[in-house]
């Protein structure tokens, strides 16, 4: 699987990770464009020539962090539902302080969107067929059990297993209907 930044300069990279860097140290209100172009080693103009503002630094690199986990997701096989649970915890607990970051900075959407993605993916390696509206449904509940999950610093674990066990075999029995 080849990395998604390959197809990013080093400007950009450069950025985003002093982004990453900067909002483990400041708030997001406290970040300027100075600040992170200091940080990142390149000209004020290098950052206008790829992003408008610092949310869109933050953007990217969220949609990228969280790509890059959920494509782990679907080249992995699985065997069976707790195989499935146990890669999707593991990835996440990999890519805590991201995840958690995200969830602060009011970018759930985009993990949402993985979310449904992820479910979906294990709907089609499973030969299960849902609705959009019970795949949306399933990938919510699946979305908040997990951010509460990070919000408690990933304390419960074999407590979100049980949760998320619960969603998938429920989603099983639906859709079958």
């Amino acid at each position: 699987m080849a990395k998604l930044t390959e197809g990013l300069s080093q400007s950009q990279q450069s950025i985003m990770q002093a982004v990453a860097t900067l909002l483990d140290k400041e708030q997001l209100n406290d970040l300027t464009i100075t600040k992170v172009c200091k940080e990142a080693g390149v000209a004020r103009i290098t950052f206008y020539k790829y992003y408008a503002t610092i949310n869109d630094v933050i953007e990217a690199t969220a949609q990228l962090k969280v790509s890059e986990l959920f494509m782990q997701i679907s080249d992995d096989k699985i065997e069976d539902l707790d195989d499935f649970i146990s890669g999707l915890t593991l990835r996440i607990t990999k890519s805590k302080s991201s995840t958690k970051k995200m969830l602060e900075l009011n970018m759930s959407h985009i993990l949402l969107v993985h979310f449904i993605y992820a479910t979906k993916v294990y709907l089609e390696k499973s030969n299960l067929k849902v609705t959009r509206t019970k795949l949306n449904f399933f990938a919510g509940g699946i979305f908040n059990v997990i951010s509460e999950w990070v919000k408690d610093d990933l304390s419960l674990e074999d407590e979100l297993r049980q949760q998320l066990k619960e969603i998938f075999e429920y989603m099983r029995l639906l859709s079958n209907h």
